[in-house]
């Protein structure tokens, strides 16, 4: 069964073309889905206005609602496979949130520097390694006194080395060139205890020890009033831990021991005798002093030696102000201080950290495209079942995918949603929709001119717009002979009046050709008939008769009918009325049409009473039922360019060329142009001229001539020779070369070999520059 009998039958199948049509009818009305816009505005579409959407994510404390798809989530990660449908995340802001959400769906990373660190703990604690490679990036370009130690540990929480690293870097690099600038920002507040001691462990952390003690008491009182306890001189010692012993207070002034340090009392009384002795001794005396036995250094801090990279360690907790563990509260139970998070079923969602198990079909860094692409023809996560063709074909798809692009798939999975029965479609061939499919999942419009027709039609029905138009373009540029019949049907059956127009055109402009393709046999009676209606229709009376006669006997056929006149007669009675016979030749007629006795006794007396009679007399023939009218062959004195400049030759023998014969132009009615026609020796230099206007045009048989020169022109053997233009006027010829062609050609009788190089050309008229079959020539 062809395309257009899959388009006008429509039989089988539990939806139906008519069914199709209604959803189509209401479906379309949606508006929103163009051919301008690409896969990632048709996604973000779907987002921002939850079109579909099956999952639902509950931010912030009041528990604001983000719909998303869970289908383009487990493309990214194969963590929110086991997610419920509702997710609680109410350490996420909305704006934080969406802007995870909005890389997924169109790979556009739009963050603000507040939602930075919490987009990259998402990106992380839902492994989404690209996303995660991006914020970094943008971290690093962030790093700054007021950021630099919360960046630092986030980094090392969320096992980022290079941003730690970074952070780092720029904490030393600062104290070096800034003293205090890091230690007196809020954000150095917000440190861990263990990476407090971290720094202060460094000899290269060149921060006045004053100052450090200073820092190390607010860090103290902020952690004494997060743990709602009185900021007490031993509740902050007992805060502090292990951190006292890192502050160098051997290098402090006794001024400042005495003023700063001695009447906060954090210090016991033990300490502070042993540092007030050590004051008194001058520093060259202290060494070795049993009075250092407390544990407090005088080693200077001026290692200026590459900042060191520290073990990994445990943390216990991540700073309030970062907030980078994703909660999920599930059925109203809330699991709190752990970093995995239970699902309904029962199972561990992955922790920061934990990649994909082995054999996962996704490319972590491949992106959203890749991933995507990797759903066509894939079983995994599947929803819809398609049966397609009478070979019943299953193919398998991805509802979100398909009512992405189409407002009728939408609205047909809306009505089925009650359904998880296969759709069966019988109108399509399961490889047209194979393709079709291939389409929506990957953007890319791979499909071969056999099987755009068929995707066309699935396109048109389905109101994608963007394929329609690819298909579209491609059948413009596919209109052929053999394919211009097929596209045009299809284009009037889809409503395309652009391409049917195009494709009408070629018809009658090359109709001499289209009659004598397969194609032709695919047209339908009611095309056939408005074909012969037309003046403008380029293909001799008699050729057109034979073509009707092989369509009809095709047709026969195909309605398992007998090849007989009769039949015959009745299948093209209105076909046979529309054929002009009195523009044949009487040979013709009496060869072609008469011996077939499929017209009547009088209508075979009015044809031939109109040949008996003289051209001035035949208007007002007796009996004649046939139109008379000439047909407006536009094509048969159209300029024909036979292009010799792009031809160049070359013999490995002397000859004396006499001319050029050529093929597929009308000998009878050739015309020429006063030009020059020569060859021209590209080595030497050097033009052989001749008239054009004096060649003899002479006719060889049946679609062949030649042209030769008035004097023959000898070329030396091994030397190529390029020819000149010139134009014929002619009927079109029937084959043209449009690549550029080398041949060798080995004369057997005279011994000798040519060479040609041909370079076809088309002009700003359409037409190819044809190339030279043959070359006339004497052996020297």
């Amino acid at each position: 069964m062809d395309i257009m009998e899959e388009m006008e039958t429509g039989t089988g199948g539990s939806i139906s073309m008519e069914e199709t049509q209604k959803i189509f009818d209401k479906g379309s009305k949606t508006g929103w889905r163009c051919s301008s816009m690409d896969l990632k505005g048709h996604l973000f579409h779907m987002l921002d206005n939850s079109i579909m959407s099956d999952m639902t994510f509950l931010v912030g404390e009041s528990k604001d609602s983000v719909p998303a798809h869970r289908f383009l989530l487990v493309l990214w990660s194969k963590v929110f496979e086991e997610m419920p449908d509702t997710v609680e995340i109410p350490e996420m802001s909305v704006a934080a949130l969406r802007s995870f959400l909005k890389f997924l769906y169109t790979e556009e990373f739009e963050v603000s520097a507040e939602d930075l660190m919490p987009v990259l703990c998402a990106a992380k604690r839902f492994e989404i390694p690209l996303l995660a490679a991006k914020c970094v990036s943008v971290l690093k370009s962030e790093i700054k006194d007021s950021t630099s130690v919360s960046m630092y540990q986030a980094a090392k929480l969320l096992q980022e080395e290079t941003l730690a690293e970074e952070s780092l870097n720029y904490i030393l690099r600062q104290v070096n060139t800034n003293g205090s600038a890091v230690v007196q920002e809020e954000d150095f507040l917000l440190i861990t205890n263990d990476n407090l001691n971290f720094l202060l462990e460094r000899d290269d952390f060149e921060v006045e020890e004053l100052e450090l003690f200073q820092a190390a008491c607010k860090w103290a009182q902020k952690e004494c009033e997060k743990q709602e306890i009185e900021a007490t001189p031993d509740n902050q010692r007992l805060v502090l831990k292990g951190t006292l012993k890192n502050i160098r207070f051997p290098l402090m002034s006794s001024k400042d021991f005495a003023v700063h340090v001695a009447p906060t009392e954090i210090l016991q009384d033990k300490e502070m005798i042993s540092l007030l002795i050590q004051y008194s001794i001058p520093a060259s005396e202290r060494a070795g002093l049993p009075l250092l036995a407390h544990g407090f250094t005088d080693r200077e801090r001026k290692n200026k030696e590459p900042p060191k990279k520290r073990a990994k360690t445990g943390r216990a907790s991540f700073p309030d102000v970062l907030k980078p563990s994703v909660v999920l509260t599930l059925d109203g139970d809330e699991k709190k201080g752990d970093d995995s998070a239970v699902t309904s079923n029962g199972v561990s969602s992955p922790t920061p950290g934990s990649l994909g198990v082995g054999g996962d079909w996704r490319n972590p860094m491949a992106g959203l495209k890749f991933n995507l692409m990797s759903m066509y023809e894939n079983h995994y996560n599947s929803d819809v079942v398609f049966v397609i063709g009478e070979q019943r074909e299953k193919v398998f798809g991805h509802k979100f995918i398909l009512a992405l692009w189409s407002a009728v798939f939408e609205q047909m999975f809306q009505a089925r949603s009650d359904s998880d029965e296969p759709i069966e479609i019988m109108n399509f061939n399961p490889s047209g929709f194979r393709s079709f499919l291939k389409v929506l999942y990957t953007e890319n419009f791979d499909v071969s001119v056999e099987q755009v027709m068929n995707v066309f039609f699935i396109a048109k029905t389905y109101d994608v717009a963007f394929l329609g138009d690819k298909c579209v373009s491609l059948l413009k540029s596919s209109v052929g002979d053999n394919t211009s019949i097929s596209i045009f049907q299809a284009a009037k059956v889809l409503g395309d009046d652009s391409l049917a127009d195009i494709a009408w055109s070629y018809i009658l402009r090359r109709g001499f050709a289209v009659v004598k393709e397969m194609d032709f046999l695919n047209i339908s009676y009611t095309n056939l008939c408005t074909l012969l209606e037309q003046d403008d229709l380029n293909v001799g009376e008699t050729e057109m008769w034979q073509s009707l006669l092989r369509w009809g006997s095709n047709e026969l056929e195909k309605q398992s009918l007998d090849k007989n006149a009769d039949n015959l007669r009745q299948l093209l009675t209105k076909a046979i009325a529309l054929i002009r016979f009195p523009l044949m030749s009487v040979k013709d007629f009496s060869l072609h049409v008469a011996p077939t006795d499929l017209l009547s006794d009088k209508e075979m007396v009015g044809v031939l009473v109109y040949y008996s009679l003289p051209p001035s007399e035949r208007a007002n023939a007796y009996r004649l039922s046939f139109n008379s009218k000439e047909r407006k062959i536009q094509s048969v004195l159209v300029r024909e360019r036979i292009s010799l400049c792009n031809l160049s030759l070359m013999s490995d023998r002397p000859v004396s060329i006499l001319g050029f014969s050529f093929s597929g132009l009308d000998a009878t009615k050739i015309g020429y142009a006063p030009t020059s026609l020569y060859l021209y020796n590209s080595k030497k230099g050097v033009s052989y001229a001749t008239s054009y206007t004096e060649i003899n045009v002479a006719p060889e048989g049946k679609d062949r001539f030649s042209v030769k020169f008035k004097m023959p022109i000898t070329i030396r053997p091994n030397e190529w020779y390029i020819s000149s233009e010139m134009t014929l006027q002619g009927r079109q010829g029937a084959s043209s070369i449009e690549k550029e062609t080398w041949a060798t050609v080995k004369n057997r009788q005279a011994d000798v070999n040519f060479q040609f190089q041909v370079h076809p050309v088309k002009d700003n008229s359409g037409v190819f520059e044809y190339a030279v079959p043959e070359v006339i020539f004497n052996l020297l």
